[in-house]
């Protein structure tokens, strides 16, 4: 083998090394963006449930009377309303991030709300009344819509567990 053959062979391996060496970095890069990503939205979520719990507290004899389906005010009813529909959306977002992560707490977390709601019938009425009227408005506009609908009866199946087991 030449001199200039025998360069020409070192150098293809010395590049071959250098994609394998730089392919290697990429993904490690992509892996410590996705990990950087799962950990803001962790984070954000976080953040998130700190409201969610901030609302409640600032209101919190609305809160427990309204959980309660006692007699509100219009003004109490509005607060309580929005307290409520926070929990359902903190949840939704929470659902919908396990989801999207193939993470196993879907289900916990899903069962979580709907165990709020199972104990706090004024709650419940308000989720429902809620959901059944942005599912009204929604349908107008797409009436194939089916994220209201599907996490409805997501949420509703884990109601019809919690009865169940309360029956027998």
């Amino acid at each position: 083998m030449s001199q200039p053959a025998k360069w020409r062979d070192t150098a293809e391996l010395i590049g071959v090394f250098a994609i394998v060496v730089s392919l290697l970095f990429v993904g490690l890069q992509l892996w410590q963006a996705e990990r950087i990503s799962r950990s803001e939205i962790r984070q954000s979520i976080f953040a998130n449930q700190i409201e969610v719990n901030n609302a409640i507290i600032g209101h919190s004899d609305i809160w427990l009377r309204g959980g309660a389906g006692d007699e509100l005010t219009a003004s109490e009813a509005e607060i309580f309303r929005r307290q409520v529909g926070n929990l359902n959306d903190y949840y939704y977002n929470v659902v919908q991030w396990s989801r999207l992560m193939g993470l196993p707490y879907e289900d916990a977390d899903l069962a979580t709300f709907a165990g709020f709601l199972y104990e706090n019938p004024g709650a419940y009425k308000a989720w429902k009344d809620r959901e059944e009227r942005i599912g009204t408005y929604r349908g107008l506009i797409t009436p194939n819509e089916q994220f209201t609908s599907s996490w409805v009866e997501a949420v509703e199946a884990k109601l019809a567990v919690f009865e169940q087991q309360n029956t027998q």
